[in-house]
């Protein structure tokens, strides 16, 4: 089973790497897992310089449709080169450069196969710009939530900085808005986006998140992009990965379901 992975913004396929060797240690030798650096230098991502040394990289820059079709083209220039894979696994800005490439895919060519039989989406979103260029709409408040998750996700981030030895930085008292706090929120669908069956990504998949993650509804907005068979898992942290046992042990059970459920639609 052959696994292209793609890292988030501010790091490297290295350091991505290194964040899943704890779980994917646990997998069959026949699992095999190809990490593909952005095309763009980046600075570190928050308390990111603290654990890993330069270079950091980034699949984009800028949130607009042409930059992020843009890392389109640098992706399906490295599966053409070095594909194919069975399945995808992202974290962060990497899920959004995927969700997007399968989501434009599926509306715009929805008779041509998909590149990737299986994905798994660790603290990911769908890029708004991307979903709202292909028509879609957007509602207000779905704007507010990814703008509010954003800034609390940079301001928590950035508390790694003054942290002191065995805190939570997850848990210190950062700017907060109401992204933690909102009510009557449809967890199925927390952005109320209303998407074509036929247009939602029709393979098996997975979505790992934080309960302290800024951007969870951001995830659990990406679940509900995705059709075909799915797990969604809140491991307990933030916007990371935590290396526990008890989490590495169940994202290694998700990994195996998504390779299993293959063909099972």
């Amino acid at each position: 089973m052959r696994f292209l992975c793609l890292h988030g913004k501010g790091t490297s396929a290295e350091i991505f790497s290194i964040q899943s060797a704890t779980f994917r240690r646990l997998l069959p030798p026949s699992y095999t897992f190809d990490f593909l650096d952005g095309p763009y230098t980046s600075p570190p991502a928050a308390g990111v310089s603290l654990f890993f040394n330069p270079p950091y990289y980034a699949y984009y820059h800028f949130s607009d449709p042409s930059a992020i079709r843009e890392s389109y083209s640098y992706l399906q220039e490295h599966l053409d080169k070095n594909g194919p894979y069975d399945g995808v696994m992202c974290f962060s800005q990497g899920c959004a450069l995927v969700a997007g490439f399968l989501l434009d895919h599926q509306v715009t060519r929805p008779h041509v196969p998909l590149p990737f039989s299986c994905a798994i989406f660790i603290c990911g979103g769908m890029p708004l710009p991307i979903i709202e260029d292909l028509g879609i709409e957007i509602p207000s408040f779905a704007r507010d939530l990814e703008t509010q998750s954003v800034k609390e996700l940079f301001a928590t981030a950035n508390s790694v900085e003054t942290a002191k030895p065995g805190d939570d930085y997850w848990n210190t008292k950062a700017e907060k808005t109401s992204i933690l706090n909102v009510e009557n929120i449809d967890l199925d669908n927390p952005y109320d986006i209303q998407v074509p069956e036929g247009w939602k990504i029709q393979i098996p998949t997975v979505h790992i998140y934080g309960q302290k993650d800024p951007r969870r509804l951001a995830g659990l907005n990406l679940a509900s992009f995705c059709a075909g068979k799915k797990k969604v898992w809140n491991h307990g942290g933030g916007h990371d990965i935590p290396r526990l046992s008890t989490v590495s042990d169940k994202i290694a059970g998700l990994v195996q379901w998504c390779t299993n459920s293959v063909g099972e639609e």
